[in-house]
C-alpha cells in the first residue's frame, strides 16, 4: 500500500478546501492508479464522500486531481477590456470597462509523495487568458511556493488565493482579449428589443453588429419557415448584410438549418444559366448550349427544357402530351403507341413554331414595304473618300417550283440552293433551315443533329 501519511494529509486538505469554496467552487476530478503497463486505472472517484470512504490509498502509486474555481479580484472602478477590433482606439481610457471577469480555474494534481517530497502540479485556465498568459501565471505560482515557504506543506489554499490576487498581473488593463471573450464580458444594447443583454446572450454578426440571440433566433426561424431568405439580414439600418452560415447554424436547430441549406442551394442553382435537375435522380447537372444535359450520377441524357429524354431535331412535347402518354401507360398501351403520340406532338409543335415565325416575318415585311435590304456593306477606308452610289449586281429572277429554289420557312423569301448544300440560311431574316424538309434549324448544333444517316442528306437531292 502507499504512504498512508501522505494520503491522509491530501484527503484532509481537500476536505478543508471543499468547506471553503463549496460545491460550485471545488470538485474532485479523478483518482488514478497506474497499472503494470503504466496505464492510469483506479476506482471511479468524483465526489469527496467517495474519497473519504477509502481508508487507505488504492496502491503504492496514486495521483489525486481536483479543481478550484476563483473569482479574480477586480478594482472597484472596473477593468477596461479591448478586443482585436479596438486596436485603433485613441487611448486606453477609451476602452469599455466591466465590473467583473469570468472565473478562473486552478487545476491541481497531487502525487503520492505530496506534500513532503513532491509539490502539486498546477494549471491555470480562463476564457480571457491566452496560453502565454496562463503559462506566465503558472510560473508566478511556482515562484510563490518558494517565496511563501510552502515547500513541503499543503499549498493549495495559499496558491489559490495568490492566483485570485495576481490574476491581472500577466494581462494589465486594458485587457487584450479575443473578439469572443470581449463579446462575452461586455454588456450590449439590442437594437431589436431595445434591452441590455450580457455578452453571453448576444451574437456578433459577420458585419460586426451585435444583437441578443433571442431576437436573431426568432427572426431566423420565421424567415426559414416562410422560405424568405432575403429577410435573413442584419437588422442594423443601412447594413442589411446577409447572415453567414456559422451564425445560422448557432441560431437554428438541425431541422431548420437543413431547410435553410436546401433553400439556399435551390436559389443558387436558379441563378445559374447552365444548371438543371435530373428528372430521374434529382442530381444537379450542367446543360450545354442546346439544352442537352447528362447526369453524372445515373447517366441519363435529357432535355433541360422539358425533362424528357434527349430529342435532337424535334420540338419539346407539352405537358398535356406527357400526361396523355402516362394515361396510355396506365391503360396498358405499348411503348410504340406512346412514342407515336409524343412524335405527333413534336411535329405539331414544330409546325406551329414555323407558322408563328412565318407570320412574324410577313408582318415585318408589310411594315417595311417599299424598302430594299441589301445586307451589310463592307467598310470603306477614309482615305478613299465617300462611297459612290452602288447597286446590287443583277440576279436571275427566281420562281417557286424551279429546280434548286425553295422558300424560307420563316419569312417566305425565295432562295437558291448553293453548291448542292441543303443547309441554307435566309439572307432576308437570317433563319437556318433544311432545303429538303423545310425544317427550321434555329440553334447552334441543330444542323449536326438533323443531317445524317437517320435524317436528311446535307448534300444532294
Amino acid at each position: 500500500m502507499g504512504d498512508a501519511g501522505g494520503w491522509e494529509v491530501a484527503v484532509e486538505e481537500l476536505t478543508v478546501l471543499a468547506s471553503i469554496y463549496g460545491e460550485e467552487g471545488f470538485g474532485i476530478a479523478a483518482l488514478s492508479v497506474p497499472d503494470g503497463a503504466g496505464e492510469a486505472t483506479g476506482p471511479v472517484i468524483n465526489s469527496l464522500e467517495q474519497l473519504a470512504a477509502l481508508d487507505a490509498p488504492p496502491g503504492p502509486r496514486w495521483t489525486l486531481s481536483c479543481w478550484i474555481v476563483l473569482e479574480p479580484d477586480v478594482p472597484e472602478a472596473g477593468v477596461r477590456v479591448r478586443g482585436p477590433s479596438d486596436e485603433s482606439a485613441s487611448g486606453d481610457n477609451d476602452a469599455p470597462a466591466v465590473a467583473g471577469l469570468p472565473p478562473i480555474a486552478l487545476r491541481a494534481w497531487l502525487p503520492e509523495s505530496y506534500p513532503g517530497a513532491s509539490p502539486a502540479s498546477l494549471s491555470v485556465e480562463a476564457d480571457w487568458l491566452s496560453e502565454e498568459q496562463a503559462a506566465a501565471l503558472e510560473a508566478q505560482l511556482d515562484e510563490n511556493r518558494a517565496a511563501a515557504g510552502l515547500e513541503g506543506l499543503p499549498e493549495l489554499w495559499a496558491q489559490a488565493e495568490a492566483l485570485r490576487e495576481r490574476a491581472l498581473d500577466c494581462n494589465p488593463p486594458p485587457l487584450r482579449l479575443s473578439s469572443d471573450a470581449a463579446l462575452r464580458l461586455a454588456e450590449h444594447a439590442c437594437g431589436v428589443c431595445l434591452e441590455a443583454a450580457p455578452g453571453s446572450r448576444c451574437v456578433r454578426l459577420g458585419c460586426g453588429h451585435v444583437y441578443c440571440a433571442d431576437c436573431l433566433r426568432a427572426q431566423a426561424a420565421v424567415g426559414v419557415s416562410s422560405g424568405d431568405l432575403d429577410s435573413l439580414r442584419c437588422p442594423e439600418p443601412g447594413c442589411r448584410a446577409p447572415y453567414e452560415a456559422p451564425v445560422l447554424r448557432g441560431l437554428l436547430d438541425a431541422e431548420a438549418f437543413a431547410r435553410w441549406d436546401a433553400l439556399a442551394l435551390e436559389r443558387a442553382l436558379a441563378g445559374m444559366a447552365d444548371a438543371a435537375r435530373c428528372p430521374r435522380c434529382a442530381a444537379v447537372c450542367v446543360e450545354d448550349e442546346d439544352a442537352c444535359a447528362r447526369c453524372a450520377r445515373c447517366l441519363f441524357v435529357f432535355c433541360a427544357l422539358c425533362g424528357e429524354g434527349w430529342h435532337p431535331g424535334r420540338a419539346c412535347v407539352s405537358a398535356a402530351a406527357r400526361l396523355e402518354a402516362l394515361r396510355l401507360r396506365a391503360a396498358g398501351g405499348g411503348a410504340a403507341a406512346r412514342a407515336a403520340l409524343l412524335r405527333a406532338e413534336q411535329d405539331a409543335a414544330s409546325l406551329a413554331a414555323i407558322a408563328r415565325a412565318r407570320g412574324a416575318a410577313r408582318a415585318a415585311a408589310r411594315r417595311t414595304r417599299g424598302f430594299a435590304w441589301r445586307g451589310p456593306q463592307p467598310r470603306r477606308p477614309a482615305e478613299l473618300g465617300p462611297r459612290p452610289h452602288h447597286r446590287p449586281p443583277p440576279r436571275r429572277r427566281l420562281r417557286a417550283g424551279q429546280r434548286g429554289v425553295a422558300g424560307c420557312p420563316s419569312c417566305g423569301q425565295l432562295l437558291e440552293r448553293e453548291a448542292g448544300n441543303n443547309h441554307a440560311r435566309c439572307w432576308a431574316c437570317g433563319a437556318g433551315f433544311c432545303f429538303l424538309c423545310r425544317a427550321l434549324l434555329p440553334r447552334r448544333g441543330d444542323a449536326a443533329a438533323h443531317f445524317g444517316p437517320r435524317g436528311c442528306r446535307q448534300h444532294g437531292d
